[in-house]
């Protein structure tokens, strides 16, 4: 048991953000299918997906302040707290959105799958964007809450700290840093993937687009041959 609590201890953080966060990712599916069944897919991947967001953004904020991160923040320290959050949310927002219309719009009309389950399709996509958010979510998360919870105590506990500990606070801080850069470099990698996707998929759907207009006009241009010409006896 008290290795147990040592562990918990040890990695609450962790452990709560992904609780947390597994409850802001199960909010976000099942206000997706809710809007899917009820307004249809077309609603839930643009419009409907947008206000999920917001609502998750929200539910998001209050238990990474209150229950993750414990900040004590007050005043316009809370209020710039919850900008820069919102502002960090906004911009994986856009990724998840990104994501989903590359899936759905883009992807899914050339996988045979896709096209006959149009429903089920939407929902993978959508789980597969969520597990790259909440990476991106808690990075930018970790490094608000850490960078602006106590500064003032932070420093005050900095200075009464002895040559032993602060060198130890600084290789903790040398380590984290380490695995923040090296997460951001996995991110970094997921989004040029993720723009590399778009682009050859839009290249796809453009060479899709010319050659349905080319057959196009050779199915007019035959049909006009096979009519002949209305004035010749």
């Amino acid at each position: 048991m008290e290795k147990l609590k040592a562990f918990i201890k040890k990695y609450y953080e962790g452990l709560a953000y992904l609780f947390f966060g597994g409850l802001a990712t199960l909010l976000n599916l099942v206000l997706f299918a809710v809007f899917q069944a009820v307004l249809g897919t077309g609603f839930a991947t643009g419009i409907g997906n947008v206000l999920d967001n917001i609502i998750c953004i929200l539910f998001a904020y209050w238990t990474n302040r209150t229950f993750v991160f414990r900040s004590k923040n007050s005043g316009q320290a809370a209020l710039a707290e919850f900008g820069q959050f919102v502002a960090c949310r906004i911009g994986t927002m856009v990724m998840d959105q990104v994501i989903i219309w590359l899936g759905v719009s883009v992807l899914a009309p050339h996988v045979a799958f896709a096209a006959a389950n149009a429903d089920l399709w939407a929902m993978g996509v959508k789980l597969f964007s969520q597990v790259i958010v909440i990476v991106s979510n808690y990075v930018s998360a970790s490094c608000l809450f850490s960078k602006r919870n106590n500064n003032t105590e932070q420093i005050e506990t900095r200075n009464n700290q002895t040559n032993d500990d602060k060198e130890g606070f600084l290789m903790t801080n040398k380590i984290r840093g380490g695995a923040f850069r090296l997460t951001g470099l996995i991110l970094g990698i997921v989004g040029a993937t993720v723009s590399l996707t778009a682009i050859v998929f839009s290249t796809i759907g453009l060479h899709q687009a010319h050659l349905c207009k080319t057959v196009k006009k050779e199915k007019n241009s035959n049909e006009i041959h096979q009519g002949g010409n209305p004035f010749q006896s």
